[in-house]
């Protein structure tokens, strides 16, 4: 996406939405409350920016691996959500390639494992 601002035409609507486009990675904007300076003044939190331009900065937190599974994710669930989703999808959300999907799938079969 791309937009362009002119400083000194900036609505309130525009900045809120630079607000929520950058919000993720720890980056603040508001106006540079001296008068005709046109300014925009940016604010970064660093320790939420350093987190976000880190690679697997979008990984979910909540799903890590441990023992070798994933963490609250079971055959089931995968099976119901491929009905919705394709094995792309599912696996972008839970922040493994396509491939260690159906290989976490296969093994969990043979294995007769409910996790993956």
């Amino acid at each position: 996406m791309k937009r362009k601002y002119n400083t000194n035409t900036l609505s309130d609507q525009d900045l809120a939405d630079l607000n929520d486009m950058f919000e993720s990675i720890g980056l603040h904007f508001e106006r540079d409350e001296k008068q005709y300076s046109g300014n925009i003044i940016i604010e970064a939190d660093d320790e939420v920016y350093a987190k976000a331009v880190r690679r697997n900065a979008g990984r979910p937190y909540a799903i890590l691996k441990e023992n070798g599974y994933l963490a609250h994710v079971t055959k089931g669930e995968i099976r119901k959500r491929m009905e919705t989703d394709t094995a792309s999808e599912i696996a972008k959300q839970l922040g493994i390639s396509r491939r260690t999907l159906f290989r976490r799938m296969k093994e969990a079969e043979s294995d007769d494992d409910e996790l993956l």
